[in-house]
């Protein structure tokens, strides 16, 4: 049992439109709420759901939402979020228990830390925010609306756990660490049903583009994105800080 204390906010009128279903719609609103709640250092976010609505219920506990042992007169479910650890009794020591609870912003600096390069084709549909000329018309793909995102590779390294925290390093133009993210898993195969099956609408690649890629053993890291890095990063701030001597070729 918890009880919400200091500042907080109610969620109220979530919802998207049965025929706009796929398009990840739900994780845009609240990767936009989230990104409120920040900027204006709210404590807790609540909001109020009845038990019919599985689904929305679903995404709520995905994204630390917790259901408090009371309800509402009206018999709905009232379920909560605490937006900072200091905020909460019980602080989970697992790094990817700590960030689904209070994330997206939040995250175990103590994880592993990896850097992983993108292009930036691949960097402006998966960050669409971080794109250095934004579409004129954002959120009409899946996998740029999304948190929860994938990122497939052909890179040898495998010894990333969920929880690690990934870099993401856009090479070639306006280089440098544009977003990061929190690993969910590391998915390893030459299975194109296979790496597809688990990165569902992830994913920038399509089926064919998968296909193509298995040729070779194919890395897909399943990760939620934590923030987008503004200013970016540049190659030069970090190589004075000591990250790399050079800029990555693969993930490191």
């Amino acid at each position: 049992m918890f009880s919400l204390t200091g500042s907080i906010l109610k969620l109220c009128s979530f919802k998207v439109a049965d025929s706009f279903n796929g398009f990840k719609y739900g994780e845009l609103l609240l990767k936009a709420v989230f990104e409120y709640v920040v900027a204006q250092s709210f404590d807790w976010l609540y909001v109020t759901v009845f038990a019919k609505h599985g689904k929305l219920i679903e995404l709520f506990e995905a994204f630390g939402f917790r259901r408090l042992p009371i309800s509402t007169s009206l018999g709905e479910e009232i379920m909560a979020k605490a937006l900072r650890p200091e905020c909460d009794s019980t602080v989970p020591a697992d790094p990817l228990l700590f960030h689904i609870r209070y994330g997206p912003r939040h995250f175990n600096v103590d994880a592993p830390w990896f850097l992983v390069p993108i292009r930036p084709q691949f960097s402006d549909l998966l960050f669409p925010e971080t794109s250095v000329q934004p579409h004129l018309f954002p959120g009409r793909t899946a996998y740029g609306n999304a948190i929860r995102k994938a990122y497939l590779s052909n890179s040898p390294t495998r010894s990333l756990l969920p929880g690690a925290v990934l870099a993401f390093y856009r090479s070639h133009a306006a280089r440098g660490i544009v977003a990061l993210g929190v690993l969910e898993k590391a998915v390893v195969s030459d299975s194109a049903e296979e790496i597809a099956r688990h990165v569902g609408k992830r994913t920038v690649y399509s089926l064919v583009e998968i296909q193509a890629l298995c040729k070779h053993q194919v890395v897909a890291l399943l990760f939620r994105q934590c923030r987008t890095v503004r200013p970016v990063l540049t190659p030069e701030q970090l190589e004075e800080m000591a990250i790399f001597r050079r800029p990555p070729q693969s993930i490191m």
